[in-house]
């Protein structure tokens, strides 16, 4: 049987982004603070190797993101990564209010959700 697991990710003041977040500013004003965690260590994750980590967060990170079958996000999230870069470790399905055909890339292959 699947298992679902939900691992919501906000800052105090319930946002992902510092302000004024857009496709050419991804994180917002200030917003990289909230992931300097992926950055203040010397130990690269196994699935982002830009994401050089302490060993303890490292090892947590892998732990989590290993078990990631696909990752359901919001539609604007999906837009202003401008669908993760092609590069997900897992299928990214965004949701949406509108009918039509996505067709979602990762490294694990493409998939499509309507």
């Amino acid at each position: 049987m699947t298992k679902v697991v939900t691992a919501p990710s906000t800052s105090l003041d319930g946002l992902i982004a510092g302000a004024d977040d857009s496709p050419e500013q991804r994180l917002g004003v200030d917003g990289d603070r909230l992931f300097s965690w992926f950055s203040d260590g010397d130990t690269p994750s196994r699935y982002y190797l830009s994401f050089k980590m302490s060993a303890v967060s490292a090892a947590f990170f892998d732990e989590g993101v290993g078990r990631v079958g696909a990752v359901i996000a919001g539609r604007r999230t999906y837009d202003i990564s401008k669908a993760w870069g092609g590069s997900a470790p897992s299928p990214g399905v965004p949701l949406r209010h509108r009918r039509g055909r996505i067709s979602c890339t990762c490294r694990r292959g493409t998939g499509s959700v309507l």
